[in-house]
């Protein structure tokens, strides 16, 4: 049978006649909460970092964190020259104090390697002797300074690692210690930070001590301001790493998602007093919505909650289109009243009485779809998934609540009887047309329905996931240009990820028969089209038996003999070298190979990945085989988000469905109400997989988010279908009449959420065009079925009974 809408109308209009009776002290607690809120807001905590990505029991972050105790951080800190000679006086003295000055100033490095300072490894008659390429005194001879590059092309570790072959690009490579754990709660980081600071505070000026910062956020500035200056001009330095990415990426962020938000509010007012023509239909919805959103971030910074600064606009776009939606209804529903009777207390119960419980149903669909963000495993988009849910909740109370409390105020209007006669407007009555016009094509719209699923469908197959800059940002944003030219180079590299042995026996790693196996491993990763180049154990070993063989270039491999690899290592520790530690630990049971890319490709990366594993464990069955770093986790998190996509759309339309069944009493409502929810899903996925946008972590919430927006407007519709044919007992009536009455609502609630949406399309970053293109096509499509696929359903079905005269 469902729910007796009109006694629950009674319900809700006995609920707003007794908060109106207290308005005053319910709008002094509202401002209240405001203000505490607002002070909460400084105790946000932003993180940028692929930590706030994982949760902390996550497999592949207790590996990476048992092998970065070992060997150092993960990442590493980059920095690409070029200049038309490197092997000049002048430039290798550039290079050399930029080398030291990185090793410095830039905190939690463990070694720096350039041209300048690198292991040179040669041999002499009682062995090798390990000094550096390029002389404390740099010579001025041009023929002297060619000998030395001359000599630099023969170590296999420095040509074109180090230095081109042509001479006109260097790099610096920074390794990393292990970054603190629990830094927010370490007083030892603080104080090395500020130690760092007072003692170098040009390179730190950026860096604001007195609230928490991140390492990443910290070696990110601090890298730039070095290369930033002025005396380093004739090196064209660019700095590199995800590091350096991250930090550039917060500062994008920070300053282009405050523009879109306001932006879009802006839109969102000047098309409010374009449709309503009144100034309490456009401030206090705009209130509400900044309300809502103060009070659930507020609430969040009270607690310190740690988020991840390119998600955060995410629940505030829901919260700021879905406040205006509900605003909307109600106002709606009061200006009806104010025209016909002139009193504002009873048109704000009549709007409360005829919106609320269509609002309240609305809201815990949208909620139950927003968290279908839970079962991603994925920590940001957890957040995302709860402070959504909880703005909207807040949304709710306040449309219900505190906006119309706002319209109560003020002195009763004089009722005129043109205004007595006032129909619903122009509007009202074009779609009231348009009803009859739904209603009496059902087979045609049936069918045009039909196929663009089935396109939309092919489209939706060849989407694909893909967390990469040039996709999903692309190259009109300054920053990712300048970072994605540098992989354009011949020696320079953006992304690297580590694959990371470990043994169960020590001393393993010496063996000729592990080192052999692991020299055809790593050829077969180097065969990789993504791969640019390597960096393992075996470069220096392989460089040593070289060496100890007189420069032979086919001694250039792994020594035959456990005794002669022993020597190799051990004369050079006597040496003094000490690159070596980087890529094998003390116990020789665990190794660790570099592997830096020449681009990033999302699935061709993932598929390199689990062949890596998979030929890894064919050559060594008694080792464990990982692949770390953040291009690692990249791969990692692509098939979270893909599968938990999968997982949260089928969680979210079966709750949908369910409740519908449940609220109206009918199986047939709860599957009709599918159709128009599905449609966003559908028109979205076919025009990401047309139009070539990738799925990444931005996109990934729009599905959820459209699937809670658009059963605002279903709910609404059938709602008020059901509450017309109990009344008429005709399905054709009831179709017009409430094209009629809520149709209005419902077109200018989507036009007002369109038109939001669109404004990030001004937006240089691919992301936000690509938001704003998908959201608004998503809950157009979701307006144009509820408008021509759902009224056919509800009459074809009978859904709720027979015609009854």
């Amino acid at each position: 049978m469902g729910l007796d809408l009109n006694n629950i109308n009674k319900k809700f209009r006995k609920f707003i006649k007794g908060i109106l009776k207290f308005r005053w002290a319910i709008l002094i607690i509202f401002l209240a909460l405001v203000i505490y809120s607002i002070l909460g807001l400084q105790g946000l905590q932003f993180d940028s970092s692929d930590d706030a990505w994982y949760f902390e029991d996550d497999p592949i972050v207790v590996t990476e964190n048992k092998f970065e105790n070992i060997f150092g951080d993960s990442e590493i800190v980059a920095v690409h020259l070029s200049n038309e000679n490197i092997m000049q006086k002048e430039v290798l003295q550039k290079v050399r104090k930029l080398s030291n000055e990185i090793e410095n100033k830039l905190p939690y490095v463990d070694q720096v390697t350039s041209i300048t300072n690198m292991e040179y490894i040669k041999g002499t008659q009682y062995g090798i002797e390990i000094g550096e390429l390029i002389p404390e005194k740099i010579p001025e001879n041009k023929d002297s300074l060619q000998q030395l590059h001359q000599e630099a092309l023969e170590r296999n570790y420095i040509k074109n690692r180090l230095i081109s072959e042509d001479g006109t690009e260097t790099f610096i490579i920074a390794n990393l210690k292990s970054m603190p754990d629990e830094w927010r709660q370490a007083t030892s980081y603080i104080t090395y930070l500020r130690d760092k600071s007072q003692k170098y505070p040009q390179v730190y000026s950026a860096i604001n001590l007195s609230e928490d910062v991140s390492p990443n956020k910290v070696i990110g500035s601090v890298i730039l301001n070095i290369v930033g200056k002025s005396q380093y001009e004739m090196l064209d330095p660019q700095a590199t790493g995800m590091y350096v990415q991250d930090y550039k990426q917060h500062k994008f962020y920070q300053k282009e998602s405050p523009r879109l938000i306001m932006l879009g509010l802006i839109i969102s007012v000047i098309i409010l007093a374009i449709s309503l023509r009144s100034v309490r239909g456009v401030i206090f919805p705009v209130l509400t919505a900044i309300g809502g959103m103060v009070i659930t971030l507020g609430i969040e910074g009270h607690l310190n909650l740690i988020v991840q600064p390119s998600v955060v606009p995410i629940p505030l776009f829901l919260g700021q289109a879905i406040s205006v939606g509900y605003s909307i209804h109600i106002f709606n529903f009061y200006k009806q009243k104010l025209e016909a009777t002139g009193k504002r207390k009873l048109s704000v119960m009549y709007a409360v009485e005829k919106a609320g419980w269509p609002l309240l149903f609305t809201a815990l669909t949208t909620m139950c779809a927003l968290t279908s963000f839970l079962l991603i495993d994925v920590k940001i988009l957890n957040w995302v998934g709860i402070t959504t849910t909880i703005i909207v909740a807040l949304t709710y109370i306040l449309t219900v609540v505190i906006f119309p409390i706002f319209l109560s105020f003020g002195k009763n209007k004089k009722v005129s009887q043109k205004n007595e006669r006032k129909s619903n407007g122009f509007l009202g009555e074009k779609l009231a047309t348009l009803s009859e016009f739904t209603i009496q094509n059902p087979i045609k719209l049936l069918l045009a329905y039909s196929l663009i699923a089935i396109v939309a469908v092919l489209g939706l197959f060849r989407a694909e996931v893909n967390f990469s800059m040039e996709k999903t940002m692309g190259r009109n944003v300054e920053f990712v240009d300048d970072i994605l030219k540098i992989s354009d180079t011949q020696i320079g590299s953006v992304w690297n990820y580590s694959v990371c042995l470990e043994f169960n026996q020590e001393g393993i790693a010496k063996e000729p028969e592990t080192l052999h196996k692991l020299n055809k491993f790593v050829q077969h990763i180097e065969s990789y089209p993504l791969t640019k180049r390597t960096t393992s154990v075996l470069d220096r070993i392989k460089e040593i038996n070289k060496v100890l063989h007189s420069d032979k270039e086919e001694y250039y491999k792994v020594p035959e003999t456990r005794q002669m690899i022993a020597q190799s290592l051990l004369l050079y520790e006597n040496a003094g070298g000490d690159r070596i530690d980087n890529w094998v630990n003390y116990s020789y049971d665990k190794l660790r190979i570099r592997v830096e890319l020449e681009e990033f490709k999302q699935e061709e990366l993932l598929d390199n990945h689990k062949e890596i594993k998979k030929i890894g464990q064919e050559y060594f069955p008694n080792a464990k085989i990982s692949t770390i770093g953040s291009i690692a986790r990249y791969a990692d998190i692509s098939h979270k988000v893909a599968w938990g996509q999968v997982k949260a759309f089928a969680y979210s339309i079966a709750i949908i469905a369910c409740l519908m069944m449940i609220v109206f009493g009918s199986i047939k409502v709860g599957l009709i109400a599918i159709i128009p929810n599905i449609s966003p899903a559908l028109v979205v996925g076919g025009i990401m997989g047309y139009f070539d946008i990738p799925l990444d972590m931005i996109m990934s919430t729009v599905m959820p988010m459209l699937l809670g927006l658009a059963v605002d407007d279903t709910i609404h519709f059938i709602n008020h279908v059901k509450y017309e044919y109990q009344k008429t007992g005709d399905y054709n009536l009831s179709v017009k009449n409430t094209f009629r009455s809520v149709g209005k609502a419902l077109v200018m609630t989507s036009a007002v959420i369109i038109f939001n949406f669109s404004a990030y399309t001004t937006s240089v970053a691919k992301i936000y065009i690509h938001f704003g293109i998908l959201a608004s096509a998503g809950i157009l499509a979701a307006l144009l079925s509820d408008l021509f696929i759902t009224p056919i359903c509800i009459k074809m079905s009978n859904a709720f009974g027979e015609e009854n005269q």
